[in-house]
């Protein structure tokens, strides 16, 4: 008598564990809050987009005010490029603190060192610049006002530029 092969089905699963497979009698658990409604033509947050203007409300009240400052970047106005060679300016914004000091289209930006406005060269440390990070690193605490020294190889020739930063973002 030849032996009928069977074909294995799935067991079932025990009913604490169907929603697995979407098998439970109630469907699948939901998996969004209860006030998100799916669908919802705005696509809101389900009242979190109503908290900050309650919060600032609140607090205006009960005369809390923030207990941080904020203080603008200072601003170079360049455009920048890496290349195999290193940094090198793509473009000067026309009007701005680089345009001021000199920096033109091309040159190559070696090292950078920042200090107070007024302050001697001997006093400010520089760092080599090869990417647009590095110097964006050692801008990110130069504030309007203070003096960026930019070493850069024009030609043949290695210019150090001082560019006092504007306001920035």
């Amino acid at each position: 008598m030849a032996r009928r092969d069977r074909v294995q089905r799935p067991r079932a699963l025990p009913d604490h564990l169907r929603f697995l497979r979407g098998q439970a009698g109630l469907g699948a658990p939901r998996l969004r809050s209860p006030a998100v409604k799916a669908g919802s033509k705005n696509n809101s947050q389900g009242g979190l987009d109503l908290l900050g203007p309650i919060i600032k409300v609140v607090t205006g009240l009960l005369g809390i005010k923030a207990n941080f400052e904020t203080t603008p970047r200072g601003f170079v106005g360049i455009e920048t490029d890496e290349q195999k060679d290193g940094l090198v300016v793509k473009a000067v914004f026309a009007g701005s603190p680089a345009d001021k000091a000199g920096v033109k289209r091309g040159d190559r930006i070696e090292a950078v060192g920042v200090g107070a406005e007024g302050a001697k060269p001997e006093d400010v440390k520089f760092h080599d610049v090869t990417r647009a990070r590095d110097l964006t690193k050692e801008l990110t605490d130069a504030k309007s006002g203070d003096a960026a020294r930019l070493k850069v190889r024009r030609g043949d020739a290695t210019e150090t530029l001082i560019v006092v930063l504007g306001k920035g973002l």
